[in-house]
């Protein structure tokens, strides 16, 4: 459940969608079974005006009475032979706390954390199992990485506080057997010492933690130590998705902060149920980075296509293809979703349910789901699956989980980012975050160097521009402070109302037009969008006038200060 967009209409369609008419009046589960209601985040749900959760007060009304109300004829639905069973978690960060008459309908169970000596045992175990095959003197390391790894978690628990700002500050025991998972995936041949089972602990840590990893395009997990030839190796990827047919190129430079996010994202789409949260402002390489990342996998990407009429339905409609090419045609797949694909808040629920559970409720209709039975009823039958609804639904379910993996690509600009972080638990809790901050210095460098390259700037005495330094030698003076303000003159003289009025005019800008404009809008500290940059380009007659007042003003003081100076040495000589 969620905060905002989970209904009492949405909960109870769900749970009619499971049951059928007995008798006038009076439904039961499918198939003549019992039906076990399972509802997570149970204290999700806002709050309305009067201070009730209408999709709880449902189910009190249910629990009390046994019916609901159609709410078409107004009569009652009894629902028979089905168990509530809830789940949430203790109030605060949007979790609510429910009615005392709600809670008092159920037997409670209080999950405290897991106490460190099981904790020790539960993990403890899985990693001295696994170290059984390996060199007699990484044997006895297991118990000290699980002590290590609770002590690490502890210690980030007590460190690492949720704020405003940082809301994304909720560690649980998920973050623990993520630490575990990546050691499981250890092999004998690269991890045959005790330092090398080191550094992997060391790096797990920073993965799930500082959210930093490498792993090779083989699927071997494996320290990297020579960081130039995973960049050959990415960059022969990159060549080869440009050549694929039917793909848009991706111009892409392969600096060491882009190396380091694909890596990433490889090492969590090759998980088990691996998904990611990308998070970084526009243009900041986040889809174009996972679709590489996809290729070195062999993975097919999926992304959906807003139009002016895109809304519920037709994503709906994107998802049962999604949900065929993962679940049907067994086909590996990564689903990108940008945030400003957000048309409609319930797009957000259903990927929020698609993290937590797989499952998106009243996904299909009957005759569309029978379609979908009829293509799985073969492949399921060889896999011992009865051939009932619910058990075809259940592998269907099962079968897109283990193909399906999401990436969600999201600003932290402005309170969006926050409230959605908090009404959608899954987004944090079923995902590994990664942050795309600034690019560095020898980042750019590497950009420019590329895209200069092949562009004559004249020598140096000619143009006043010095070549920039390779990245491991960089220094910040480039330009001379005469040619950066002889450059802005010639840049800003060059406008003229025509060209400005006519790049304004565009809809949709020619790329070169749209990649200029981003990096103007960066350079300027605003969002690298063509919104943004028409709005700006409204200003630029304004901005070349400021630049001609406070040049006008050098230009004086400086005449002024030669005058000063010159009054000055005459005083000197006169006094002497």
């Amino acid at each position: 459940m969620s905060q905002k967009i989970t209904s009492s209409n949405n909960v109870q369609d769900i749970i009619e969608s499971r049951v059928e008419k007995r008798t006038k009046g009076v439904y039961v589960p499918i198939g003549g079974k019992k039906l076990l209601t399972f509802m997570d985040d149970f204290n999700m749900p806002a709050k309305d005006t009067f201070g009730s959760q209408p999709p709880l007060e449902l189910m009190k009304l249910w629990l009390d009475y046994g019916f609901w109300y159609d709410r078409e004829k107004q009569t009652q639905k009894y629902i028979k032979d089905m168990f509530l069973l809830a789940g949430m978690g203790p109030p605060g960060g949007g979790r609510m706390v429910i009615s005392r008459r709600l809670q008092s309908r159920f037997n409670l169970i209080n999950m405290t954390f897991p106490h460190e000596s099981q904790i020790k045992r539960i993990f403890g175990s899985m990693i001295n199992q696994k170290l059984q095959d390996f060199e007699e003197e990484v044997k006895p390391i297991g118990d000290i990485m699980t002590q290590a790894t609770i002590e690490m978690y502890e210690a980030v628990v007590q460190k690492f506080l949720p704020t405003p700002t940082k809301i994304h500050y909720l560690f649980n025991l998920r973050d623990i057997s993520k630490i575990f998972q990546g050691l499981l995936r250890a092999h004998k041949d690269f991890h045959d010492t005790k330092h090398a089972m080191t550094r992997l602990w060391i790096h797990e840590c920073f993965r799930v933690f500082s959210d930093r990893d490498y792993m090779n395009p083989d699927n071997v997990y494996e320290d990297i130590q020579d960081i130039s030839q995973l960049k050959k190796q990415m960059t022969d990827f990159l060549e080869e998705y440009n050549s694929t047919p039917g793909v848009i190129n991706m111009d892409l430079v392969l600096f060491r902060d882009a190396i380091e996010h694909v890596s990433k994202i490889v090492r969590v789409i090759r998980q088990p149920r691996g998904n990611m949260l990308l998070i970084g402002i526009g243009g900041s390489g986040r889809q174009s980075l996972t679709r590489l990342s996809a290729y070195i996998c062999e993975y097919t990407t999926f992304q959906i296509e807003v139009t002016k009429h895109y809304r519920k339905n037709e994503f709906r409609d994107d998802l049962k293809r999604l949900y065929w090419q993962a679940g049907v045609d067994n086909k590996t797949s990564v689903f990108i979703f940008n945030d400003t694909q957000v048309v409609e808040e319930g797009f957000l629920e259903d990927i929020n349910n698609v993290l937590s559970s797989g499952e998106v409720p009243n996904l299909y209709k009957p005759d569309e789901f029978e379609e979908v039975r009829n293509a799985l009823s073969d492949i399921a039958k060889k896999e011992g699956v009865d051939d009932s609804p619910q058990s075809i639904f259940a592998y269907l379910i099962e079968r897109v989980r283990a193909n399906m993996h999401i990436v969600l690509c999201m600003s932290p600009v402005g309170e969006p980012f926050r409230n959605r972080i908090r009404m959608y638990p899954a987004f944090v809790n079923c995902t590994t975050i990664d942050w795309f901050s600034e690019w560095p210095a020898d980042a750019l460098l590497e950009v420019a160097d590329k895209y200069l390259s092949e562009i004559s700037l004249g020598s140096e005495e000619e143009s006043g521009i010095r070549r920039p330094a390779p990245a491991t030698s960089y220094s910040p003076r480039v330009l001379s402070p005469e040619a950066t303000s002889g450059h802005i003159r010639l840049a800003l003289e060059s406008l003229n109302k025509k060209d400005m009025t006519e790049i304004k005019s565009y809809g949709r800008p020619p790329l070169l037009v749209e990649k200029v404009m981003e990096a103007v809008m960066i350079l300027r500290g605003s969002e690298p969008t063509w919104a943004e940059a028409k709005r700006q380009l409204a200003k630029m007659a304004e901005l070349k006038q400021q630049y001609d007042e406070k040049l006008a003003q050098k230009e004086e003081l400086k005449r002024k200060a030669e005058y000063t100076e010159l009054m000055l040495e005459r005083a000197t000589k006169f006094m002497s």
